[in-house]
């Protein structure tokens, strides 16, 4: 066990973010299907980091560019539930509610936990979750006072931007 206690860093303002979780529990409706039922919480509070490098990944038919992070909290964030997996009756005899893994939703994407791990041994209560979007393409990270520009390439003075040669 590491004799290591990074509570106090974990629970530095100056470190964590606020994002929102999204558990899903699952239903089995009286039609044999079934039905996702969302509850979401906001303003969690955890210290987000990269998981992983957002290369891009291109296809034959397509690109995208995978994103994963990392999160720190004390916010019982579940991957894919035990129930899930084995379901059955809990002490009053009714089934156990099911549920899929949750979704953070952060900086404008929405990110599937993949892994949720006990991250007790660095601070009481912290667990650690890899979490990998869930979208194809991400939203352009936005930062204040920054203007995107678009370049009209049919005129003279942007065409040297992106040197071509035609032959």
């Amino acid at each position: 066990m590491p004799s290591l206690d990074m509570s106090d860093v974990l629970l530095e303002s100056v470190f964590q973010d606020a994002f929102a979780v999204i558990r899903r529990r699952e239903e089995i409706s009286t039609k044999g299907r079934s039905i996702i039922v969302p509850t979401r919480y906001n303003n969690v509070i955890g210290v987000i980091c990269a998981a992983s490098p957002n290369d891009l990944e291109r296809l034959g038919d397509y690109q995208f560019q995978g994103s994963a992070l990392s999160i720190v909290t004390k916010f019982k964030l579940q991957g894919i539930a035990k129930a899930a997996v084995a379901p059955g009756i809990d002490s009053a005899g009714q089934p156990r509610p099911q549920y899929q893994p949750d979704y953070i939703f952060w900086n404008g994407s929405y990110y599937l936990a993949v892994t949720v791990e006990n991250y007790s041994r660095y601070g009481a209560g912290f667990i650690q979750c890899i979490a990998v979007s869930s979208d194809y393409i991400d939203d352009q990270p936005s930062q204040p006072g920054m203007k995107v520009q678009s370049f009209d390439f049919s005129n003279p003075s942007n065409s040297g931007i992106i040197p071509l040669t035609l032959g």
